[in-house]
């Protein structure tokens, strides 16, 4: 009995070689890792701003587009080829009323209507952290310290207001007489001055770099945050989350159609600003 007890009994198994099936696991991790990054960075080339340099804003004419970054600025005629702009080297903040674009490197404000040759408009008491256009011809630009200064037609800058919220990376003037004046930061949130800057009080303290004044109608404010573009259409009493939910770093109007420059360094495109909102480079056309 006990021979055909231990004849029946089941035969031990072999233990499984695991150096093997631990090797084949690495190679298909990194196989996927390097799929992964190709596929990313593949995304980054088609349409994306070339650099490595901080993205600041974005500006669009009739002629293309302009990006400005910590390291330069970038023009496009299609939003999917870009060239650097020798004559704006390094911090460029960038803006634009639909005609012209202006940009600012050190403490020379530019101006642009055709994004192949600028002319210079003004010499500013400081270098700013972002820029505006203003009504008749004029530009808002803004230091770090929120120091706000007025550039007339003629290139005259002068001061105006208080010295407003610091670190601003979003400007924009709306109006005249006295204009109003928006500014967003990241660690400042968005704040309005209904007096040209003497008075200044916060939207919203949500972290905010663009802003999109009088998008369609006055009380209609697009604003670009890290969490994606946020809209009022009360004047910034209440506010909604857009479909387009990345951060965005810079928001333009042109031509009837939305543009928004995001973290990937891609520019989108949407008709109404609020929805449907797809890269410029695979959307064919303008």
């Amino acid at each position: 009995m006990p021979s055909d007890v231990a004849a029946t009994r089941a035969p031990a198994r072999r233990p499984r070689p695991r150096g093997g099936i631990l090797a084949l696991a690495l190679v298909l991790v990194v196989f996927a890792g390097a799929v992964v990054t190709a596929l990313f960075s593949a995304r980054r080339v088609v349409g994306a701003v070339p650099g490595k340099g901080g993205l600041l804003s974005v500006a669009a004419t009739g002629s293309g587009f302009l990006v400005g970054t910590t390291t330069g600025a970038f023009a496009s005629s299609d939003g999917r080829t870009w060239s650097p702009v020798g004559a704006l080297p390094g911090p460029s903040p960038v803006a634009g009323d639909g005609t012209r674009v202006l940009a600012a490197s050190g403490r020379a404000l530019v101006a642009s209507t055709d994004l192949r040759t600028v002319a210079p408009v003004a010499t500013l008491p400081a270098v700013p952290s972002a820029v505006a256009a203003g009504p008749d011809g004029s530009a808002y630009v803004i230091d770090r310290s929120g120091a706000l200064v007025r550039v007339d037609s003629g290139g005259n800058a002068v001061q105006v207001g208080r010295p407003g919220p610091e670190s601003v990376l979003g400007l924009a003037v709306v109006g005249s007489s006295p204009p109003v004046v928006y500014a967003a930061g990241l660690g400042t949130g968005l704040w309005r001055s209904d007096d040209g800057g003497e008075r200044w009080s916060r939207l919203l303290a949500t972290p905010a770099q663009a802003i999109l004044p009088g998008a369609g109608t006055p009380d209609r404010i697009l604003l670009g945050t890290p969490g994606g573009l946020l809209v009022t259409r009360d004047g910034g009493r209440s506010w909604h989350l857009s479909a387009l939910q990345v951060p965005v770093r810079g928001i333009a109007l042109s031509g009837g159609r939305y543009y928004a420059l995001g973290e990937d360094r891609l520019l989108l495109v949407s008709q109404d600003g609020e929805r449907d909102w797809r890269p410029l480079s695979a959307a064919g056309q303008q």
